[in-house]
Order: structure tokens, then C-alpha cells, then sequence
């Protein structure tokens, strides 16, 4: 009720009220959480959120915080990667993509480091890819690391249609390595991450093997609009 009317569009979902801004594009979720105890001394608690469905259930953004920040630490360029994704998954709705904090902890299990942004995302999403997919010998599923442990965060997302993308991405991804010019794999990243990831800045022109550009060519510029 407190939020009624503070924009044009205000959705109800199962956690939280989402006060949506600026032509849909912006928008503020807000959960209620409560503690039973309040003092320093009882951070340990896990503090209940509220859920439509399920009345009050256990969960710790902090502590999810504390576990990425912890996975993020001196890997500046994990953050970028989960960018990437998150951008990516955002691109591709609808049909359902996994959020944010799924992207996130896949990101975050199967990060492996290289130079340059495009190498470690090809890498990092074909690490997930053989976890999750069964064609590669994988197990669908994805675990929360902090409270509910238990809790799969991959089972309300479709199967087919998040692998399907995925080994969309990968093989768009692998082709940008080897494309003669820059402008060419700039554009097969962009099909996929969208046009918050852009290629004005490159020239038309550059040729070359693009697997041989430096960071600033192709993604490490480009980190930001990702958002």
C-alpha cells in the first residue's frame, strides 16, 4: 500500500514488492526481512524474508555478499564475467532466463582467469556448461552457497531453453575469437549480450586475428555497458 501510486508500474511477486522505473528498463525490489533478536551480538541469526507462498523462509543476503565478495576478491574481471551474463540473461527475456544470483554463483564456481575478458567467459560458461548440461556429463541443478543450501535455484528455469542459449553463446563466443576482424566479433557478442554492449568504438577496418587484439578491442572496453 505505501508504494501504491510511486510509479506507473508496481508488480507483486512472491519476495518482494518491484517498483518498476523509466519505460521498464530501471527497477527496486523490496523484501521485507525480520530477526527476532536485534542486538550486535546475534549477527549469526538468519533472518527470515517473506514469501507469498511459503510464509516466512530463511535467507541472508549479507551473507551472500560476504561469500561473492570473498570468491570476487583481487578478480576484477570475475565481476565483469558476471556482468556479461547477467546482461546476457536480461538480452534473452523472454522466455525465462535464470537471474542474477544464479548467473552469479555459476559464474562464481566455474570462473577461470585468462587476459583477455572474451577468453575467460568462453572458458568460464564451457566449465559451466559441464557441470549442468547432461549432453556434456553434467547434473541441471545449482545449490545456493549460503542459507537455504538445500534449495535449487535452477529448477524453476527450463531446461532446454537456458542450454539451448548457453551453447548459443559458447559457439557465437568461440567463432568472435577467431573472426578477421574486430568489428565481426564485436557483433557476435552483441547478438547475444545486446546492445548495451557496444561497438561503436571499433573500426571497421581493423583486421587481424581478433583472438590476437588486446582487451581493449573487443570486451575489456565495453565492461561497463554490461551493467
Amino acid at each position: 500500500s505505501a508504494l501504491n501510486n510511486h510509479t506507473n508500474n508496481i508488480t507483486d511477486k512472491n519476495t518482494c514488492v518491484r517498483v518498476i522505473y523509466s519505460n521498464e528498463v530501471k527497477h527496486i525490489d523490496l523484501p521485507i526481512y525480520y530477526k527476532t533478536n536485534s542486538k550486535a551480538e546475534y549477527y549469526d541469526e538468519i533472518p527470515c524474508l517473506a514469501h507469498k507462498g511459503s510464509g516466512w523462509i530463511e535467507s541472508d543476503p549479507y551473507k551472500f555478499v560476504q561469500w561473492f565478495s570473498g570468491k570476487a576478491k583481487n578478480q576484477d574481471q570475475l565481476k565483469r564475467i558476471v556482468r556479461y551474463l547477467k546482461a546476457w540473461c536480461d538480452n534473452k527475456q523472454p522466455p525465462k532466463m535464470p537471474s542474477g544470483l544464479v548467473m552469479t554463483i555459476l559464474a562464481s564456481n566455474h570462473y577461470l582467469s585468462k587476459e583477455r575478458d572474451d577468453e575467460a567467459l568462453i572458458e568460464t560458461l564451457k566449465a559451466i556448461r559441464k557441470d549442468i548440461d547432461p549432453n556434456y556429463g553434467g547434473v541441471y541443478r545449482c545449490y545456493r552457497p549460503t542459507p537455504k543450501t538445500t534449495e535449487d535455484l535452477l529448477e524453476k528455469y527450463p531446461q532446454e531453453t537456458f542450454l539451448k542459449h548457453l551453447s548459443a553463446l559458447i559457439e557465437s563466443g568461440d567463432q568472435a575469437l577467431y573472426a578477421e576482424r574486430a568489428n565481426d566479433a564485436c557483433k557476435k557478442w552483441q547478438l547475444h549480450l545486446g546492445n548495451r554492449f557496444v561497438c561503436s568504438s571499433i573500426e571497421e577496418n581493423m583486421l587481424g586475428n581478433a583472438k590476437s587484439f588486446e582487451k581493449s578491442d573487443v570486451m575489456y572496453a565495453n565492461a561497463k555497458s554490461a551493467q
